[in-house]
């Protein structure tokens, strides 16, 4: 599967306002580890929504080591070896660095997109309007209403992934389930669909 490339840069209008909080770094032998630093990343506020009660805890997590063996050996099959970590969503997305490139891993439907040049490319992009394309917080409102939120070492994950014509971005299609189950699960999934043509019929069986 190639990466899809696109570019981001600082809107002429920051809707965000300067507020610490983190990026995963890791290096070397360390690399299924994430060692939170703090970057300006901003309140999560998107244009139009009234979501000024959404904060970078809401919309990100920081998965533990259990989590990230299970995301490095479900996802191998895609992501290789070669590639760290930046960035952990709530829906068990990842943001990645391989080379200088950050990319994106979007785990409900098996894609990954090139989203960044670098690093303060990818800093000025959570600072604009991609915000609500990768972070979905009107989702995360919505769902917070529902009653639904993640504990440590959960996330958001789908009853009916999106990769399928019945997935569907909404409240009733989401639940909580343990971080390092989200990654196993929908990299197997992912790598057993993968070579099937658009509008095959699957059979899904979850084991124990």
């Amino acid at each position: 599967m190639g990466v899809q490339p696109e570019t981001c840069r600082s809107p002429a209008e920051t809707i965000l306002e300067p507020k610490g909080n983190f990026l995963a770094e890791t290096q070397g032998e360390e690399s299924t580890r994430s060692r939170p630093r703090e970057v300006p990343l901003g309140s999560p506020r998107r244009r139009g929504y009234p979501l000024s009660s959404i904060s970078w805890s809401d919309l990100t997590i920081t998965p533990d080591d259990e989590a990230l063996r299970a995301l490095r050996d479900a996802w191998n099959w895609l992501l290789g070896d070669a590639w760290t970590p930046v960035l952990f969503s709530v829906w068990g997305d990842v943001f990645f660095e391989r080379s200088r490139p950050i990319s994106w891993l979007n785990t409900g439907t098996g894609e990954i997109f090139q989203v960044a040049s670098d690093l303060d490319d990818f800093q000025a992009c959570l600072a604009g309007e991609k915000i609500g394309e990768w972070f979905l917080p009107h989702l995360v409102s919505e769902v917070h209403q529902r009653g639904l939120r993640p504990s440590a070492g959960q996330c958001f994950t789908y009853v009916t992934y999106p990769v399928f014509a019945e997935g569907r971005y909404e409240a009733e299609n989401i639940r909580i389930v343990a971080t390092h189950e989200h990654f196993r699960l929908s990299g197997e999934l992912h790598r057993s669909i993968a070579n099937l043509p658009d509008g095959a019929q699957v059979r899904i069986s979850i084991g124990p």
